[in-house]
Formats: structure tokens, C-alpha cells, sequence
């Protein structure tokens, strides 16, 4: 059951003297002790931390040796006594009942490999979010910034608002916008931290080591490599980056090993690739919403050849 905060006899001084009910010595009281407050001024005392602090230097003022009133401070008095009343009365509500933030409610929106969705925030930014990923945001943004945290890749496009940024968090990156489209990609356990530009700027910077802000323009893609927390930025064609969103496989450059994890996600299946200098080479591919052994005959034939077992959802390359 809630208390009932304390009027206390000095409280209940200074309602009767913003009332006009004082008796006259009660009067003179006030009168004398807001006297020896014109040298030292109300805030000192209004510093305390307590009600009962308060409370106390009242009712000591009041009972300390009287000085002569002067009635040209009569309206800075009355002043003092309605903010000495609300203040004092504040810090007993505060001491009965604390303050307590709000508890914010997140949401977690996940995909399966072979999965996509796409999801719209409370601020009306659309994300895009791509096979076996993870997005959590606040189900509203009642803060300075508008942040979510990312696991896997997605892509952004972002309502503007000048007022409050948006950052997506990931384990190695915060990426940091107002109004702006971009691809992230921050799988676990792999080596690399994609962050690539449609439109816009996009501000990137480490999670875990004080690093200066990589200012990204549309066409740039940053790389975090995780192991050695160094960056590399370079210009790259966006629409390949997050062509994914159209059910299309790009591949320029990257090794079977990158590849074949791509696939896992993409397909829901295991892929296992014994010899080390097989996973090492590169490969240039791009597919419309083949199948899996169209994608895997593809990437035979772009390299140096290799061959590959598809057995229900296990898949052997040699």
C-alpha cells in the first residue's frame, strides 16, 4: 500500500504563510528567517538531498537569532516559499516513490536458411532481411537515435529524420545514418564485415576499438576484417551487392569456400569441401533463381572444374 508523504510542522509553516493563515509571531518567523536567506540566496539550501534536510534548515533558520525584516523583498519571498514548498515536496515524492524506467519492449524478426522477409520499423524505414538472419529493434523509437542490431545481412532504406539518427548495430560495426539506403552483411564466424552503399552517406565505425568514422558514398563497399580490425574500402556495383532481394546470386571474385557457406544459407543444406586448395579458388557467377545443381554445374564450368554429390540436404565437392 502507498504512503502518504509527511507534512511536516516546517511544511505546514510555509503552506500556512503562502496561505495568509500565520499567526503574527508565525509571520515573523518567516519574515526573519527569508531575511538571513538575501546574502546567501534560496538555491544553497534547495541543494539538499533530502526532504528531511530541508525540513531541518528550515526549521533551524526559523529558530536562529531574528534579524530586522525589510519589506522591499516581499514579493521574492512569497517567490521562495512557493518553490521551497515544490521543491521540498518533490524530494519527498521521490524518496516514497522512486522513479522506475519504463521497461522497452524489443522485437526480434528471424529468417531460416532458404528464407527471406522483409519488415517495416515504427519510423517507416523497410528492411530487407536475408537467409538465416536476425534483426531486433524497439517496437518504438522514443529516443535520440533510432538503433537495431543486426546478425546476418539485410538491407536498408531508411525514412529520413534529421533529428535522430539511425545505427545498426552488428558485433564488429555501428553503421550510422540519417536518411539512406545500404547493404550490411555480418554473419558470425566468418572473416569478413560488409557494409555497402546504395544512396546516400553512411558512417561507419568499430564496435570495439576507438576508431574514426569511414565516411561511405553511394558505389563504396567498406570490408572489416575481423581478425586484424583493419578496414579497406573500394567502389563496387550496389546493385550486385543486394541483388539477393530479387532471388539472384552474384559471385565476382570470391573463393569456393565463401561461396559454398552463400549456398548453405541460400539453399538449407551442408556443403563439404575436403581439399584446401579447392575451397581457395575464386569464382565469377551470376544466377537468376536456379536451382542448386544449375548454380553448382555453373561454377564447374567457370573454373577450373570440379565435381560435386547432391544427396538429399548434404552436398560433397571435390
Amino acid at each position: 500500500m502507498a504512503k502518504t508523504p509527511e507534512i511536516t510542522p516546517e511544511i505546514a509553516l510555509l503552506q500556512r504563510y503562502r496561505a495568509g493563515t500565520c499567526t503574527p509571531e508565525e509571520t515573523r518567523q518567516v519574515d526573519e528567517w527569508f531575511d538571513a536567506q538575501e546574502n546567501e540566496g534560496v538555491p544553497p539550501l534547495l541543494r539538499r538531498r533530502s526532504v528531511q534536510e530541508v525540513n531541518s534548515a528550515v526549521l533551524r533558520a526559523i529558530r536562529s537569532p531574528q534579524r530586522k525584516r525589510q519589506s522591499g523583498f516581499f514579493f521574492l519571498k512569497i517567490a521562495a516559499v512557493l518553490l521551497l514548498a515544490f521543491m521540498a515536496g518533490l524530494f519527498g515524492y521521490r524518496q516514497l516513490y522512486p522513479a522506475k524506467e519504463l521497461p522497452v519492449s524489443y522485437t526480434t524478426v528471424s529468417t531460416k536458411p532458404g528464407e527471406r522477409k522483409t519488415i517495416i520499423l515504427p519510423d517507416s524505414t523497410r528492411i530487407s532481411l536475408n537467409n538465416a538472419s536476425a534483426i531486433r529493434f524497439a517496437e518504438n523509437f522514443d529516443g535520440k537515435t533510432r538503433t537495431v542490431s543486426l546478425t546476418g545481412e539485410a538491407f536498408f532504406e531508411v525514412h529520413h529524420d534529421a533529428n535522430r539518427p539511425f545505427i545498426v548495430s552488428t558485433d564488429q560495426l555501428h553503421i550510422q545514418v540519417l536518411g539512406t539506403s545500404f547493404d550490411v552483411k555480418a554473419f558470425p564466424g566468418e572473416a569478413q564485415t560488409k557494409v555497402t552503399v546504395a544512396s546516400g552517406k553512411v558512417g561507419v565505425y568499430g564496435t570495439k576499438l576507438q576508431t574514426a568514422t569511414k565516411m561511405l558514398l553511394p558505389g563504396q563497399q567498406l570490408i572489416y576484417t575481423n581478425t586484424t580490425a583493419t578496414f579497406r574500402t573500394s567502389q563496387v556495383n550496389p546493385d550486385d551487392q543486394h541483388a539477393w532481394q530479387n532471388g539472384i546470386l552474384v559471385f565476382k571474385g570470391e573463393n569456393l569456400k565463401e561461396i559454398a557457406r552463400q549456398l548453405e544459407r541460400w539453399y538449407n543444406v551442408k556443403i563439404s569441401i575436403p581439399d584446401a586448395n579447392l575451397q581457395k579458388e575464386q569464382f565469377n557467377i551470376k544466377q537468376n533463381n536456379e536451382s542448386l545443381d544449375h548454380v553448382l554445374a555453373s561454377l564447374s564450368l567457370s573454373g577450373d572444374g570440379f565435381h560435386y554429390r547432391i544427396k538429399g540436404r548434404e552436398v560433397q565437392i571435390w
